[in-house]
C-alpha cells in the first residue's frame, strides 16, 4: 500500500504495465489495486497460519466474484499461489512477531 501512495504521488499520467502495454487511466488502476489488496489481506489474514497455498488460493477465488473470468490454467493458478504465498507469509512473520 505504500509502494501504491508514493507511486501515485508522483502523479504519472500513464503507467506501463507488463504484458498489458500503457495505461492512461492511472487513478482506476490505483484503486483497483487497493481494492485488491485489501480484499486479498483480509481473506488471507483469516486463514490459518497452517492452511495450504492450495486452500488459499481456491478461498480468493471463491470470495472474490471478479476472478470468475480468469482460467484455471496451470500458469495462473501457479501465478497467484506464487503471490497467495507471499501474502501467507507476510501474515505468518506478522503473527509471530517478526
Amino acid at each position: 500500500m505504500e509502494t501504491l501512495k508514493r507511486l501515485q504521488d508522483e502523479s504519472p499520467r500513464l503507467l506501463l504495465i507488463p504484458h498489458y502495454g500503457p495505461q492512461a487511466d492511472v487513478g482506476r488502476l490505483f484503486e483497483l489495486n487497493r481494492f485488491i489488496y485489501k480484499k486479498w489481506y483480509q481473506i488471507i489474514g483469516s486463514e490459518p497460519a497452517d492452511a495450504s497455498a492450495s486452500r488459499v488460493v481456491k478461498d480468493l477465488f471463491g470470495s472474490i466474484p471478479s476472478y470468475s473470468w480468469v482460467p484455471a490454467d496451470e500458469l495462473t493458478t501457479w501465478i497467484i499461489t506464487m503471490h497467495a504465498t507471499g501474502f501467507k507469509d507476510y501474515f505468518n512473520r506478522k503473527r509471530s512477531g517478526h
